[in-house]
């Protein structure tokens, strides 16, 4: 990873190019989160991303986060740009319910219409498996997610999902399913952010390589998010 988060207030998000991520802690220190930010000609920068649980967000960046542009080749940026404007067409909040979940790669997005193909109850997706999402249904893997080894922060985290969805009411069918699935394995935001950074020729990031960027990324937003309280 040739580069690194830059600081939405030193260099505008309008810098961003036709694909990115942006990287924050929009719940505070501890949380983590992804989204793809994407331009197409004469547009604003427009965020693509798996807000929570059924929440499909597809709003204007307000340009208040830190980002980096994708190492990707011009070409396969603009291709996932326009298919994350199809997938934002296709799909809404109201028509569509992407659950929020623990899986790997589904294959759950249409390669042609860019349409959510349902899923069953336990399976769906975080932020950052999200993206993967995206770019996998364009031939892109960002990362060698079958190397992925649990840890122990992160079943932590997966049974505070778990129990935050019961509070919020969640299909009770689906929490079952989801409890299973609590092995701490989990492709962190930031892991997923050093993947889109990286170049064609440098993906899929390994599970080493993805974690020290990751982390190299993680250390930028927990700074920034400091310096901004």
């Amino acid at each position: 990873m040739s580069s690194t988060l830059s600081n939405p207030f030193e260099q505008p998000i309008s810098n961003i190019g036709h694909l990115g991520i942006e990287l924050g802690q929009p719940q505070g220190p501890g949380s983590r989160h992804i989204a793809i930010v994407f331009c197409i000609e004469g547009q604003p920068p427009r965020r693509c991303h798996l807000m929570w649980h059924h929440r499909l967000g597809g709003e204007q960046s307000n340009g208040m986060v830190q980002w980096i542009s994708s190492g990707l080749g011009e070409i396969t940026q603009r291709s996932i740009a326009h298919f994350c404007q199809k997938i934002l067409s296709e799909n809404t909040s109201e028509n569509t319910k992407i659950a929020f979940g623990f899986s790997s790669i589904l294959k759950s997005l249409d390669p042609v219409t860019g349409v959510y193909r349902p899923q069953k109850p336990g399976d769906g997706s975080t932020c950052a498996t999200f993206v993967m999402e995206v770019f996998e249904a364009l031939g892109v893997q960002l990362l060698r997610d079958k190397q992925w080894r649990p840890r122990k922060a992160d079943k932590e985290w997966q049974q505070l999902i778990v129990e935050t969805l019961i509070r919020y009411q969640a299909d009770p069918t689906h929490i079952i399913e989801l409890q299973k699935q609590c092995t701490g394995i989990r492709y962190r935001p930031e892991e997923v952010a050093a993947a889109v950074a990286d170049s064609e020729s440098a993906i899929p990031l390994s599970f080493s390589k993805a974690s020290a960027e990751g982390a190299a990324l993680l250390k930028h937003v927990m700074s920034f998010s400091y310096s901004r309280s």
